[in-house]
């Protein structure tokens, strides 16, 4: 057996000798710390919790056929991630736009018009930290709690995030709630908090840090608050754009070197997307990685890698961990504001979530229906079916919908609110009850979404959805009910055999 444990090292690079060697990187510590027998742990070098801060720590877990491009030349690549997250209407844009702006406030002449945003808007930025110059990207992705199911998509390691909250009640719990969200898909990125006050806000509320930190270690200690409205330039820019650009400058993609090869690739990337508009296919993709060196086996696995940094955005590895036969890159924007034109839009022709496909391609096709009143709410057409479908494809891949057949489409943020009380089971015609009640920390919607979609991919007989529960039926005398509540964060299953 050959075993290294180098778990919760800061170093600066994995060693040539250790790197290029024949063995398996490893980020789980149960294999040699009793949880496991001896003769079940795997050889390999361990790597939990360990900080590298000149190369991507997921290169070596994920990726490991591009460990020898770890070796051979690099360069810089000065750019950053970082992503805003918080509900509806909490100043997400506004404070992007004056962090953008110098974090000069707003004048009559010149305001920063704000409005829902519609899926996720990209702004880069060129920025200074120390004596650092990059360019971060600033990911704004709206808050309207339909857009929550998308997150799973786009949020990634290698990435920064600044959490908005406004000065309410209910600012801890919205926090939490967003913090959860970040810790199930970037456990180890770093989270800066900003509570935004509202203009005559209890200036005694605040977070309690202290109890979020030991919560969620990945927060940086001290949350920001200050009004982004009505803040000096001199407060705005020293408490908060400073703390944003620290974080940034200290992200994988500014703060480490990437190979060469990958940085050209990157850049014909963006050349590529401009000249197409938003889609660059499987086999142009290929071909750029050829041109510049990759071999043919480790061009999906640097897509991996792209993804991460917010380069593109890209379905190319199947459940069963293999490539697929197909598939397309695509701009991040551009998915974002298909997915969130078919949550808010596709609405009007759903029943129970399910929605002619024929219809929503249409819909696509054509201008927004009924846009926000006094909004700046813009989304390209999406006139071509097989870039439609590279939409459906994402869609299923991470349990946003179902396709039921060629014909339909199932979206669970499309159903109602009000459960379904005609086919609702009634419970006392029903025998011999079982029930399974399941506790969350946290409980978004897209916890049962994902079950029903599940559910339709397991063929399992669906009656009916709603937004919070689903009915199952077996056979005709057996029906299962499963629904979740909000304020117990429980998710119910209740399983009965029918009295005929």
């Amino acid at each position: 057996m050959t075993l290294l444990d180098i778990s919760n090292l800061s170093l600066n690079r994995i060693p040539q000798s250790l790197g290029l060697r024949d063995i398996r990187f490893i980020d789980d510590r149960a294999d040699i710390y009793g949880f496991r027998e001896i003769d079940q742990i795997v050889s390999g070098i361990y790597l939990h919790h360990t900080v590298l801060t000149e190369q991507p720590i997921s290169v070596f877990l994920e990726t490991p056929n591009l460990i020898p491009d770890l070796y051979a030349e690099q360069v810089p690549l000065h750019e950053s991630k970082v992503i805003f997250l918080g509900d509806g209407e909490v100043g997400k844009s506004y404070t992007i736009k004056r962090m953008m702006n110098g974090g000069e406030p707003e004048t009559a002449q010149h305001p920063y018009l704000t409005s829902e945003t519609p899926g996720v808007e990209i702004l880069d930025m060129p920025a200074e930290y120390g004596d650092e110059a990059f360019t971060v990207h600033f990911w704004d992705f709206g808050g309207q709690e339909i857009l929550h199911s998308m997150h799973r998509c786009f949020l990634t390691e290698e990435t920064g995030y600044v959490v908005v909250v406004k000065t309410r009640e209910e600012a801890s719990q919205s926090a939490r709630k967003w913090l959860r969200n970040i810790h199930a898909f970037a456990p180890d990125s770093s989270v800066l908090m900003f509570l935004n006050c509202w203009e005559n806000a209890d200036p005694h509320r605040s977070l309690d840090d202290a109890d979020l930190k030991k919560e969620f270690p990945q927060m940086i200690d001290g949350s920001v608050r200050l009004s982004a409205k009505t803040a000096s330039k001199e407060v705005f820019n020293a408490d908060l754009t400073a703390r944003v650009l620290q974080m940034a400058a200290n992200t994988d993609g500014n703060k480490k070197k990437i190979p060469k090869l990958w940085k050209n690739v990157i850049d014909e990337l963006r050349v590529k997307t401009k000249e197409n508009g938003h889609c660059i296919t499987k086999e142009e993709y290929r071909e750029i990685c050829r041109h510049n060196g990759i071999d043919f086996d480790k061009a999906a696995s640097l897509l991996s890698y792209l993804n991460n940094i917010g380069v593109c955005y890209s379905y190319h590895i199947g459940e069963d961990k293999r490539e697929l036969a197909e598939y397309s890159l695509l701009d991040p924007t551009w998915l974002t504001k298909a997915l969130y034109a078919v949550i808010r839009e596709g609405i009007d022709y759903a029943e129970y979530g399910i929605v002619p496909t024929y219809q929503i391609i249409h819909m696509l096709g054509s201008d927004p229906v009924n846009p926000p009143k006094d909004s700046e709410y813009t989304r390209p057409r999406y006139e071509d079916e097989k870039e439609c479908q590279y939409i459906f494809d994402v869609a299923e891949a991470h349990d946003l919908c179902f396709r039921m057949g060629k014909d339909k489409l199932f979206f669970p943020a499309l159903c109602e609110d009000i459960k379904p009380s005609a086919e609702f089971p009634d419970q006392t015609a029903y025998s011999d009850p079982i029930h399974y009640r399941l506790k969350y920390q946290y409980l978004p919607d897209s916890v049962v979404h994902k079950l029903m979609v599940r559910c339709y991919k397991k063929e399992m007989s669906v009656i009916r959805c709603w937004r919070k529960g689903m009915i199952l039926s077996a056979i005709d005398s057996y029906k299962a009910v499963v629904q979740m509540d909000d304020d117990e964060k429980t998710l119910t299953v209740r399983d009965r055999l029918f009295c005929q």
